[in-house]
């Protein structure tokens, strides 16, 4: 247990930085997850997904971001379904996370210094744009289960980091 706590960061000034610490581990698990398996990026994206229908008005080019609409349910349309968790897919969330992971430890061990705060900080923004879009926008999550963790750390790492700033770089 001693070797464990010699790894988190000091809590003098109060747990924010073990938050920062554990939300980094868990981003390297889930890189590890994304470069080994697909399965670990699947559980957080809903899956399969089918081309829009197209009518001769239709004005939206093969390569837009809404070609494609959530299989909702029928077989048909299941059967024409594409997984757009495809191996680039699932290895580019494990870099985006890898990268979100580095941001969150050095504010961990830094976060008395306004520019590694700020950082971690802006980490946890991408993210929770990022889920709340593919949530309410593109609709590619659901808020369940796997998908609602890392929408979960992200918010509480936004919303606690904005509101304790000037508690730990105070003093820098």
């Amino acid at each position: 247990m001693a070797s464990v706590r010699a790894l988190l960061p000091p809590t003098d000034k109060g747990y924010l930085p073990v938050f920062l610490f554990v939300s980094a581990v868990a981003a390297a698990y889930s890189t590890i997850g994304s470069y080994t398996s697909l399965s670990a990026t699947r559980r957080i994206y809903n899956g399969l997904f089918v081309p829009r229908v197209s009518s001769s008005t239709s004005t939206t080019p093969d390569d837009s971001v809404s070609q494609l609409v959530p299989v909702a349910g029928d077989d048909r349309q299941a059967a024409k379904a594409k997984d757009q968790v495809n191996p680039l897919a699932g290895r580019l969330f494990g870099v985006y996370t890898f990268v979100a992971g580095l941001l969150r430890i050095y504010g961990a061990y830094h976060v008395e210094n306004p520019v590694a705060y700020q950082l971690a900080l802006w980490g946890y923004v991408v993210a929770a744009v990022h889920f709340t879009s593919e949530l309410l926008v593109y609709k590619t999550i659901r808020f369940n289960g796997p998908q609602g963790i890392p929408f979960v750390f992200a918010s509480s790492g936004v919303l606690w980091m904005l509101l304790q700033y000037d508690y730990y770089t105070s003093s820098y």
